[in-house]
This record gives C-alpha cells, structure tokens and sequence, in this order.
C-alpha cells in the first residue's frame, strides 16, 4: 500500500527548507530503501511519496540512526577538529578514507552518508597559495563570527527528539531558539532592525526555527557535490554571472527516485538564464537566491523566480 507523507511547513521558495526535502527524501531512501521513496511537489508543498507505508516510529528510527552515526568513536561525519570542513588537504583525504572504510564495514543504515556528504563537504581541490582544501559554497558558517559548521550539526543531531523531525514536517512543532547555518533568508537582519548591537549575544535577537529541518538541509547536501573549478572550486547547483553566487533550484510536479533527483538539480538548463527546457524535464517552477556577505558573515537572499 503506497503512502504520501506532506512535508507542510517546508516552502518551496527557501534555500534551507529545500535541501531539507532533499535531506529527508535521503534519509528515508537510505535507511528504508524498499520503500522506494520519491519527492515532487503537489502545490506549494513538498510530498514524500513510497511504495510501503513508513513504520509508525519513523521520525524515532531516524533519529536513532542519525544519533548513533553521530557518536561513533570513528566521527566519520567530522575530520579534523570535528569543527569546520576546511583543513589541509591530507587530514581530508584521511577523513575521506575513513568515510569510504566505513561504509564497507560498518553495519548502520546510514553507513553510505558520510562518504555521500564528504563528496559534498569540498572536491579536494586547494587554495592556490596554501594547502587547505576549498570547502562546499554552502559552508556558510565555517568558521565565520565564531561559528563552525560540522560542530553545530554535531550539537543540533545530539539535541534531537525522537518524534521531532516528524512534528516539525507536520507542524506540530514550537519553534526555538537554536544554532543555525545561515540558510534560511530571514536570518539576516540588518542593524537598523536590530533592538541592540549585532555583535551581541541578547537572547531576543535570535531567530527562532526548526532545529530539525536545518538537520535535514545538511543531509540534503549529499545532493550537491563540490567540484573543481579553473582555480578555485564550485558546488553543483551554484553559478556566477556576474561577482555574486547565485543558487537555483526546481520545483517539480511528478515524484522522482534519489537516483533521478541529480538529473533535474544539475540540469544546465536549469542554471542558464534562459532555460528553455526545463518543462521538457518537468520542472514546473524554479528559485534563486543570492549569496551575499554582511557583517562579516555569509546569507542567502529571499528568493526570486529564474527565468
């Protein structure tokens, strides 16, 4: 008997709350793959869509498994300091190697996600005058204001509740003060609507979110390798027609397997300005959304159409 399981409360027109429909159509494909699981849009709203009914403990056995990744001794979703994705080029590849072992050997259903997010965390690639490799251009806190990527994904996994990704999806979730990545767009707030100095820590100037769904984002990257590119490296999904980074993604009306998902993300047409067949493809609606700098920290724009 197939299911349909409507993530509500994540809007097609968010950087953040895409890659976290991406990250649970992930999750799901690798810890229930028989369920062949596929994601489209039905509206405005991302729809999980699987061959099987999910277990009734899903958001539990998600949890438990994503938990369980996060304490092995091994840390084979973190190198180095276990804190930022940048570091030199040998403590990567080892990292890397440890990743691949990993998923020969190890028994969890997530063994195949850290590889996956290593492909994704940087192309190995190195900074032309130094020997640190170039991390993924989501890496929006890598280190910048005091904030480390791989250490706030760590905490946030430790901090999860066993129904919580499922009650946030569904909207039966308060939303709280937490560590974020910086991709959700109503994150920047310019000083001027600001109570107080941006560069304080006043508990009211917080952004309160979903924990889970920047959880989810970050698995959603496994989608999203970084590559080399002339001199410095890229990350699939992003392009640069003029000095800012654009990002842009699809909204799609037929539910596509993980395996098919890339085709539509990496489309070429999809990051040309005149993507002339994209609706050949089923891309019914497509986002974009600026990377930019302000004090001294990297954001996301509110989205806009691509045309």
């Amino acid at each position: 008997m197939s299911e349909k399981l409507e993530l509500k409360t994540l809007r097609e027109n968010n950087p953040r709350d895409f890659l976290a429909s991406l990250g649970i159509l992930r999750l799901l494909d690798l810890i229930w793959p028989e369920l062949e699981p596929r994601l489209s849009w039905e509206g405005a709203t991302p729809v999980i869509s699987t061959n099987v009914i999910l277990p009734q403990d899903w958001s539990a056995q998600v949890t438990d498994a994503l938990q369980k990744l996060n304490l092995d001794p091994l840390s084979p979703l973190r190198h180095g300091d276990g804190k930022i994705i940048k570091v030199e080029s040998e403590t990567y590849r080892r990292a890397l190697k440890m990743a691949c072992a990993f998923r020969e050997s190890s028994n969890s259903r997530l063994k195949n996600l850290p590889a996956l997010l290593y492909a994704s965390y940087s192309s190995q690639l190195t900074e032309e005058k130094t020997n640190f490799i170039l991390p993924t251009k989501f890496s929006f806190s890598n280190g910048q204001s005091g904030k480390c990527l791989l250490l706030d994904i760590f905490q946030l996994i430790a901090f999860l509740k066993p129904d919580e990704v499922a009650n946030s999806l569904a909207g039966k979730q308060n939303s709280v003060d937490a560590k974020s990545l910086r991709w959700h767009p109503a994150e920047y707030r310019a000083a001027a609507y600001r109570s107080h100095d941006p560069g304080g820590n006043i508990k009211g100037d917080y952004l309160a979110d979903y924990p889970a769904f920047n959880i989810l984002a970050f698995i959603g990257l496994t989608f999203y390798p970084s590559v080399p590119w002339g001199k410095t490296g890229a990350t699939l999904g992003f392009s640069r027609p003029s000095k800012a980074w654009i990002f842009r993604w699809p909204v799609w009306s037929a539910p596509v397997s993980t395996e098919l998902v890339p085709l539509l993300l990496h489309c070429p047409d999809l990051m040309a300005h005149d993507g002339s067949s994209r609706s050949a493809r089923g891309i019914t609606r497509a986002w974009q959304s600026e990377r930019f700098n302000a004090d001294k920290s990297l954001y996301f724009s509110p989205s806009s159409p691509a045309v």
